[in-house]
């Protein structure tokens, strides 16, 4: 079953909280292909720790994802 946006969302501030809590320092963005360009625009490679991607599935969770740490958390929009 596809991850819905609270899924993805409880994921991601797992994360965030593992790596340094502050959401203020980290960037969301989404991607329909993150391989390239994301892992190019912020140097990092797949293998990195503090790195997190997950599949929305839809165009509208992902969306609703990334304005959540946006507009919510205050994180930083990526390219």
């Amino acid at each position: 079953m596809p991850n819905v946006s609270s899924d993805i969302i409880a994921d991601i501030k797992e994360h965030i909280g593992k790596f340094g809590g502050d959401f203020t320092a980290w960037c969301v963005g989404t991607a329909r292909d993150w391989h390239s360009p994301v892992l190019e625009a912020h140097e990092q490679e797949e293998k990195n720790d503090d790195f997190i991607c997950r599949k929305a599935y839809t165009a509208a969770s992902a969306r609703s994802v990334r304005l959540h740490f946006i507009d919510d958390c205050g994180s930083a929009q990526s390219l």
